[in-house]
């Protein structure tokens, strides 16, 4: 989760400072992963490496809108709807974040840091990481339904031997980690 304070002139020209939280949380980023061809992480680099500065800027806009949202008061949900969504990008707060994260590659990689469930991203580097066969190769095991009342398992030597958007697109069919 990211909390920022962003500092904008508002539309009756005062200065305000405002601290917004953006969060996206592992159903929301499989979803994004899903949706983009190779995963976000190869189509970023794709996008970089062309260069596409109108693709790059609707990615940004794509995960401002995905993540802002505000904690609840009890702090058990982070409350992501559409009025958050527009109050926020109907201030000038979101046309400040948008030109930064597109002019400045530093605060962008920071923003898709901090939104990003830092567990998650160690998890997945974790399982990837893992043992490999007798002769160095990753020994590939396919995962199948193996749990209590038809939950689909895929156990930890599956999940290492399978790629990261393997991985994400199995969670996105129901499966879940061996725990």
């Amino acid at each position: 989760m990211l909390k920022k304070s962003i500092t904008y002139t508002d539309f009756n020209d005062v200065e305000q400072t405002e601290t917004f939280t953006f969060h996206l949380s592992p159903p929301k980023l499989m979803e994004l992963e899903a949706s983009l061809p190779g995963g976000l992480e190869k189509h970023m680099a794709r996008l970089m490496k062309a260069n596409d500065g109108a693709q790059i800027l609707e990615l940004f806009q794509k995960l401002i809108q995905l993540s802002i949202g505000e904690v609840s008061e009890d702090g058990k949900r982070f409350v992501q709807n559409d009025d958050i969504r527009d109050n926020f990008v109907q201030t000038n707060a979101y046309t400040v974040l948008f030109l930064e994260l597109g002019s400045d590659e530093d605060a962008a990689a920071q923003f898709f840091n901090g939104i990003v469930p830092k567990d998650l991203a160690k998890q997945v580097d974790k399982l990837q990481s893992g043992p490999t066969g007798p002769q160095g190769e990753r020994e590939v095991v396919e995962a199948t339904p193996s749990g209590p009342l038809g939950v689909k398992v895929i156990s930890k030597a599956e999940a290492r031997a399978m790629g990261r958007d393997e991985l994400f697109q199995k969670m996105q069919e129901g499966y879940v980690l061996e725990t």
